[in-house]
């Protein structure tokens, strides 16, 4: 069956642009258009469709708006917001992240319509061909029961899928954890994941935690800011020089690797470089990993691998393994994407695999440890 696809858009340029694109994928069909969100609420009365894609700012009813009314109503479609670089467009992309959107895409904004069209089909193949052509991707949703046209009948919903059950992690001897540096990767349903990552953790922490999203710049100084408003932890986008602090988290900026170094006179030091994209990735969670696996001894890092697309972070959660990190998983039920912690758990290389509510937990457990950033 095809992905169908509802594109909501202001501008009928655009809308003649993404739905262009789209019919460029294979596997897809847009099945409806509409120029705001009150006028797409109008159309999902009527109709069933697998995607959304989302302008953010629009007139009558923008995109964050039109989320939470989707949400209200039970409409379980999958949503891609379309935004562009302004810091108040990242800021309601952020919003629109957090409240379940499953990502996002940058507008094009040269002056070419075919340049225009071709770079939004690259960046949308990125997400919706894998949302159209992998089983993992398409989760099975019960749809609410739609508005019947007095010719239509209306449609049973679809039974949900039975959740696949976890593998456990195998056993190894890692010896006493003594944790002094929590280092994150995490890409695709990143913002809403770690936005109830951080409304749970209860701190302080002794420890700093770095975290890699994959993201563009000012998207995420956008989360950062939104993150710590979250909790009683310090969220701050990583910037060159920076010296660790305990009970702060470093977000990687959009475009630039986050490296850690150890300095002489002042300890843990991050460094930022735009050397050569890793896994397709800039920021890339393998360079973060790689770079702190010689700096700590065994049983002193935790690495956790989130959900998200594609397998950044794989290597470098071997690189850590060898040097004696911990590594945990985020379970693939609670993923969005289960991309990123299959392609660690495929080799075996987790000691723990956590459901996403379990995590913030897992690290208040590990700030209690007496030996904890010492």
């Amino acid at each position: 069956m095809p992905l169908k696809v509802l594109i909501v858009e202001d501008m009928a340029t655009y809308r003649t642009i993404i739905a262009r694109s789209l019919a460029e994928i294979p596997g897809v069909e847009v099945v409806g258009k509409a120029s705001n969100g009150r006028k797409a609420l109008d159309f999902l009365n009527y109709n069933d469709v697998d995607l959304i894609t989302l302008d953010v700012e629009m007139p009558v009813m923008d995109g964050l708006a039109t989320l939470k009314e989707l949400r209200r109503m039970g409409n379980s479609a999958d949503v891609v917001m379309l935004s562009g670089l302004s810091d108040q467009a990242a800021q309601l992309t952020i919003e629109c992240l957090e409240l379940g959107a499953i990502d996002f895409v940058l507008k094009p904004q040269t002056s070419s319509f075919v340049q225009n069209q071709n770079q939004l089909v690259e960046n949308l193949k990125v997400v919706v061909a894998n949302l159209s052509r992998h089983p993992t991707f398409r989760k099975q949703k019960q749809r609410p029961v739609r508005k019947a046209r007095p010719e239509a009948k209306t449609r049973r919903p679809a039974r949900e899928a039975a959740p696949p059950k976890r593998t456990p992690a195998p056993s190894r001897s890692v010896g006493i954890l003594r944790p002094k540096i929590v280092l994150i990767g995490i890409s695709t349903g990143g913002p809403k994941a770690l936005a109830e990552v951080f409304e749970r953790l209860k701190g302080p922490l002794p420890f700093s935690v770095l975290i890699v999203q994959h993201m563009p710049p000012t998207f995420t100084k956008s989360l950062a800011q939104s993150l710590n408003k979250k909790g009683d932890i310090q969220v701050v986008e990583a910037m060159d020089g920076d010296v660790l602090q305990p009970n702060t988290a470093y977000i990687a900026k959009g475009g630039w690797h986050m490296v850690l170094e150890r300095e002489v006179d002042f300890g843990l030091v991050l460094a930022m470089n735009q050397d050569k994209p890793v896994n397709s990735c800039r920021p890339s969670v393998d360079v973060l990993f790689n770079s702190a696996a010689p700096l700590f001894k065994k049983g002193e890092v935790i690495a956790i691998i989130m959900t998200g697309m594609g397998r950044d972070g794989a290597d470098g959660c071997q690189v850590l393994r060898n040097a004696g990190g911990y590594i945990v998983s985020q379970s693939e039920e609670t993923c969005t994407i289960y991309g990123m912690p299959k392609s660690v758990e495929d080799e075996g290389l987790q000691d723990e695999v956590l459901d996403l509510n379990e995590i913030a937990p897992f690290i208040d457990r590990m700030a209690k440890n007496p030996l904890a950033g010492r």
